[in-house]
């Protein structure tokens, strides 16, 4: 699939081209990467709805279609086209309540990323489920999701990154992320989240659909910019906060909104951290609807940072607060010098 240097919608992107049973072509769009690498969490998210279509081949006897939990470890960045990756599948182990496929990512002869996926039937009788009395903690700031689309004053700002196709952050400008204007807590961020593409050939538009939920997970505003930014020089949270509330005043005035934002670009947003995700681990505990939705809720925690590796939880929850999946990162914390003198020695 050859892409313009215009945004591709995110179901495009996710679209399936099958080579051989349990083989599949990846080729992602430039507009879907951070630089030249593609985010991580659509190659997931096309491992997602792979692994559904690979079981649901006539060969296949069993109904598990939907996805349980997905483990993936990274050892290279994937490329976007014109380069492409195979996808390969196998089944590495297979019951009446679920089937374990082993996955592999492989671009230029290298592995890219390995893991297993585990898919189940959902929807099948006599499964225990029951509330237990869990929330978050602390508890979420209240909000009108109504009151966020139609623009209404609210103690959440909305900022969605502009999409350029020569900056770097290009996948944030897929994702309209909704902060609270007053900052509880630097080791966590809460963030309501909606499209923020367009998707015309859609009847509802562009949604979050089931595959969709590894990408927005892996898809957060940068955490780790404020906690790592003990003399406040770079301030992004506060940034995204003001930047946010400057583009819905814009749309109120009938004007452009997008605006990045003081201090935004990628020529100020100099910051001296990259993260490169190692592994991640994530169990989906409730399907979205068939036509998708609109709205989820998200929260990330770093629980510890040690030799340079961080341990981030993400929470992902329905416009209801309805447990929808729990997501555990394992990421590398690099400075960009050490980046760039290991490239030069190249």
């Amino acid at each position: 699939m050859l892409h313009s240097s215009g945004q591709t919608s995110l179901r495009e992107a996710l679209e399936l081209r099958r080579l051989e049973p349990g083989s599949y072509t990846i080729e992602t769009p430039p507009s879907l990467c951070f630089a030249t690498v593609t985010i991580g969490g659509l190659v997931t998210s096309i491992i997602h709805k792979a692994a559904a279509d690979f079981l649901s081949k006539p060969a296949m006897t069993n109904t598990h279609r939907d996805v349980l939990c997905v483990y993936t470890q990274f050892f290279r960045p994937t490329l976007p086209s014109p380069k492409q990756a195979t996808l390969k599948f196998r089944v590495a182990n297979s019951s009446k309540a679920s089937t374990a496929l082993h996955l592999e990512v492989i671009q230029n002869d290298k592995l890219c990323l390995a893991g297993y996926i585990t898919m189940t039937n959902l929807a099948a009788p006599g499964r225990i489920s029951m509330q237990t009395g869990w929330q978050l903690t602390p508890s979420p700031l209240p909000v009108s999701l109504k009151g966020l689309e139609g623009d209404a004053p609210s103690i959440w700002s909305g900022y969605l990154t502009p999409f350029d196709p020569s900056t770097y952050r290009k996948p944030h400008s897929y994702v309209r992320f909704y902060v609270p204007i007053e900052r509880r807590s630097q080791y966590y961020i809460d963030q309501w989240v909606t499209p923020g593409w367009k998707d015309d050939c859609s009847p509802n538009g562009a949604v979050w659909t089931n595959e969709t939920i590894h990408f927005i997970i892996d898809n957060s505003l940068p955490i780790l910019n404020d906690l790592l930014d003990t003399d406040k020089k770079f301030d992004t949270y506060n940034k995204i906060v003001k930047a946010g509330l400057l583009q819905r005043q814009a749309r109120s005035e009938g004007k452009d909104d997008r605006l990045w934002g003081e201090g935004l670009t990628d020529s100020e947003l100099l910051f001296p951290w990259i993260i490169s995700t190692v592994s991640t681990s994530t169990e989906v505990k409730r399907l979205l609807p068939n036509e998708g939705c609109k709205w989820l809720f998200m929260r990330n925690t770093v629980k510890n940072i040690t030799d340079s590796r961080m341990d981030l939880e993400i929470v992902l929850m329905s416009e209801k607060m309805e447990l929808v999946a729990l997501s555990q990162h394992i990421c590398q914390v690099i400075h960009v010098d050490r980046k760039r003198a290991k490239k030069a020695s190249l």
